[in-house]
C-alpha cells in the first residue's frame, strides 16, 4: 500500500514539472472524458452503452493516473474490462454467469484496500459497485436507473477531491441519464398505445 502511495505522489510530483503544461494535459483528458461520457448514455442499446462507456472509462482512467489518485483510475481500468466481458452476456453462455459479477465487485474490494489513502476513496468503490450491477443486468432500464445513482457516487468523489471537471463531467452524465430515461419512458408509453389500437383493428378486421 505504501508502494502505491509512493508511485502515486511520484506521479504529480514528476508531471507538476511541466508546469503550466500539466493542467493543459489534465484539462484536455478532462474535457475528451467529459464528450465521451456525455454521449454515452444516448446510445440505444445495451451493448452500444458498454462500447461507448470503454472508451469513456480509458479516458477518466488517464484523467485520474495524472491526478494520482490510484483507487478511481483502477476503478475505470476494472470498469473497461467489466464492460467487455459483459458485452457478450447476449451472445455467450459464459458471460451469463453471476460468478462475473462477484468477482468485479472482489476485485474492487481487492484494489481499494491496497490503493487506500481516505475515506474519499469509498465513493468511487461504491459507485463502481452499483455500476456493475447495473451493468449486469439485461434491463436498459434498470441499467439507467441503477447508474443514477452509480454517477452520485462519482459525484461526491469529484466534490471531495475537487475535481472540478470530473464533477461537470459526473453532472452532465447524469442529466445525460435522466433525459435518456424520460425518451425511453416515452417510447414505451407510444408502443403500449400502439399495441392496443393494433389489436382492435385486427378484431374490426376479423369482425368483418
Amino acid at each position: 500500500m505504501d508502494f502505491l502511495h509512493i508511485v502515486s505522489n511520484h506521479i504529480v510530483t514528476t508531471l507538476s514539472k511541466l508546469g503550466v503544461w500539466y493542467n493543459i494535459i489534465v484539462s484536455i483528458v478532462g474535457v475528451v472524458s467529459i464528450i465521451v461520457l456525455f454521449l454515452t448514455y444516448q446510445m440505444k442499446s445495451r451493448d452500444k452503452i458498454l462500447f461507448v462507456y470503454i472508451f469513456a472509462a480509458l479516458s477518466w482512467m488517464t484523467y485520474f493516473l495524472l491526478q494520482g489518485d490510484l483507487t478511481s483510475a483502477f476503478m475505470n481500468i476494472i470498469g473497461i474490462i467489466r464492460s467487455l466481458i459483459f458485452m457478450q452476456r447476449e451472445k455467450h453462455k459464459w458471460a451469463k454467469s453471476i460468478f462475473w459479477l462477484f468477482f468485479f465487485i472482489s476485485i474492487m474490494l481487492v484494489c481499494t484496500i491496497f490503493t487506500f489513502s481516505t475515506w474519499k476513496d469509498l465513493f468511487p468503490l461504491i459507485g463502481n459497485i452499483i455500476g456493475t450491477i447495473s451493468f449486469f443486468v439485461l434491463n436498459e432500464k434498470i441499467l439507467r436507473v441503477l447508474n443514477v445513482a452509480t454517477y452520485l457516487f462519482w459525484i461526491g468523489n469529484s466534490i471531495s477531491k475537487l475535481y472540478y471537471l470530473a464533477l461537470v463531467s459526473d453532472s452532465l452524465a447524469l442529466v445525460s441519464l435522466i433525459i435518456s430515461l424520460i425518451r425511453y419512458r416515452k417510447k414505451k408509453q407510444a408502443q403500449n398505445i400502439e399495441i392496443p389500437e393494433k389489436t382492435k383493428e385486427n378484431s374490426k378486421s376479423h369482425s368483418n
